[in-house]
Order: C-alpha cells, then structure tokens, then sequence
C-alpha cells in the first residue's frame, strides 16, 4: 500500500465533526467524480425568420439613358452551406 491508502485508511469517521466530515467529503469528491466537460453542439439547420423565406428586395435605380427610374425586385439571397 501506499502512503496515501495508509492516511485514507487511518481515519475514524466515527471521530469526525460535522464540519470535520463535509471538509473531507469536499476535498475527497474531486478524485472521486469525473469532471464535466463542455461540449459544443453543432446546429446544421439555421432558422431563417418565415417572413424571409420567399421575400425580395426591391432596387430602384435610375436609368442613366432616359433619365427614368426603374425598379427592379431580387430574390434575398440564402446563406451558404457551412
């Protein structure tokens, strides 16, 4: 046995505080349950509002022949895939 195991196997519970015994429960929990790793999820779908779906940005330029203006309406472009 190691001196670890010794020191472990040394102590009386029974003689412990209260205080005492959430001391070593707090100290001892760290070798004893796995830390949490973090983990990132990944969203392949990205929600576009309803109202985006189908909408179109009308431009309205001036013709520079005439002098006239022109509008002209261009579907919202969708994002590309990652």
């Amino acid at each position: 046995m190691n001196l670890i195991d010794d020191c472990m196997n040394s102590i009386e519970v029974n003689r412990l505080t209260t205080d005492q015994k959430l001391k070593f429960l707090q100290l001892s929990m760290h070798y004893v349950i796995p830390k949490l790793r973090s983990s990132v999820v990944k969203n392949e779908e990205q929600d576009m509002p309803l109202w985006l779906e189908d909408a179109e940005i009308e431009i309205i330029s001036r013709d520079k022949e005439t002098d006239d203006w022109k509008s002209e309406f261009v579907p919202i472009p969708k994002r590309a895939e990652a």
